[in-house]
């Protein structure tokens, strides 16, 4: 059989991954006839999990597997197959990303013109959250568009933010947020 000599994971996004790897012939080997990776959410797949091929032969090549689920992570293995069986790289473990996992916080702390409110991030997508904080508006679906926001750090975890500048007697719907490359996610909305 052919030998894998290098496979590794490229790259990820929210529904597919990139994959390179080369395969040199063995000396009076016969003609690798299908090449490419597999993947499973179950390590160490098989050709009989999902698959995806390249141009027959050896060499370096690159393979992309789409069509994945979003924030998931997955198993991986190169493969080379010819008439007297078949190869595989070792496992490699790989992720895709997503939109962060937040719940809003319960509103505390409320006076006339102020109040604390935030959130607890459970998952970053597996991509790093760079902005966090609350949004609050007097209409129903407040977003990040808005200038009554705050910014309290990045990263996963709890987080609690001071709004202010309220007018009194007047109700607010406030819900945390959290950003990464992939976008922006909201907590529920909380009155």
């Amino acid at each position: 059989l052919g030998v894998i000599t290098a496979a590794s994971f490229t790259s990820a996004e929210t529904t597919s991954a990139l994959f390179s790897a080369n395969i040199d012939f063995g000396p009076g080997e016969l003609p690798i006839t299908e090449r490419g990776v597999c993947w499973s959410t179950s390590e160490n797949p098989t050709i009989d999990d999902q698959k995806v091929t390249n141009a027959p032969g050896t060499g370096e090549f690159n393979v992309e597997i789409i069509d994945l689920a979003s924030n998931t992570d997955y198993h991986a293995r190169v493969y080379a197959l010819n008439d007297r069986g078949i190869v595989y790289s070792d496992n490699i473990p790989f992720s895709t990303l997503g939109l962060p996992i937040i719940t809003s916080s319960s509103i505390s702390d409320i006076t006339i013109t102020s109040a604390a409110a935030g959130g607890f991030i459970t998952d970053d997508g597996n991509a790093s959250v760079t902005s966090r904080g609350v949004v609050w508006s007097t209409s129903v679906d407040p977003t990040i568009d808005l200038p009554t926001k705050t910014s309290d750090g990045s990263g996963i975890g709890q987080f609690t933010s001071a709004i202010t500048g309220l007018v009194k007697n007047t109700t607010y719907n406030v819900k945390a947020y959290a950003t990464n490359s992939v976008g922006t996610s909201y907590g529920q909305t909380i009155s």
